[in-house]
């Protein structure tokens, strides 16, 4: 991992810890929470989310957000479906993945550091880029199933 990155943030940010990091074949991944405390620290503000395509029944989602920092703006995209997430609410890593991706950005560490919203264990257990694994494949109605299960729970 860059550790200078992360040694970087945990100094200007004393909230944050290793345990907020971790490391994916060399690139600093930081938590999606420890991220959005970054966000609260800073002031971060989002937009609306435009829903850019939404299709349920095939669980695929885009959503894109700005995010405002003082007189700073970044815009960003999330994007979700069965190939990049490997979970049934594709919708909510739309999100996360859009407002992680501008949060990096208005904060001027794109390139530098990611979400670990952008990181997909597969089948394996092995952890990579979502667009650099083969994901476990479920049928949509099984994981579909799985969700309504947890949410009626």
């Amino acid at each position: 991992m860059s550790i200078e990155v992360a040694e970087h943030l945990m100094k200007q940010y004393d909230f944050l810890t290793k345990k907020d990091f971790w490391d994916c074949h060399g690139t600093p991944i930081i938590k999606h929470y420890a991220l959005l405390q970054v966000a609260l620290t800073n002031k971060i503000t989002f937009g609306k989310p435009d829903v850019l395509d939404i299709d349920l029944k095939n669980r695929i989602c885009c959503i894109g957000i700005l995010a405002k920092m003082s007189n700073k703006e970044e815009y960003d995209l999330g994007e979700a479906c069965p190939e990049n997430c490997t979970n049934a609410y594709t919708t909510a890593m739309a999100i996360k993945r859009a407002k992680d991706r501008a949060v990096i950005k208005v904060l001027g560490l794109y390139g530098k550091v990611y979400s670990d919203a952008d990181v997909v264990t597969d089948k394996d257990g092995n952890k990579a880029f979502a667009e650099d694994i083969q994901v476990w494949q479920g049928t949509t109605e099984e994981q579909v199933a799985k969700a309504i299960a947890e949410v009626n729970n």
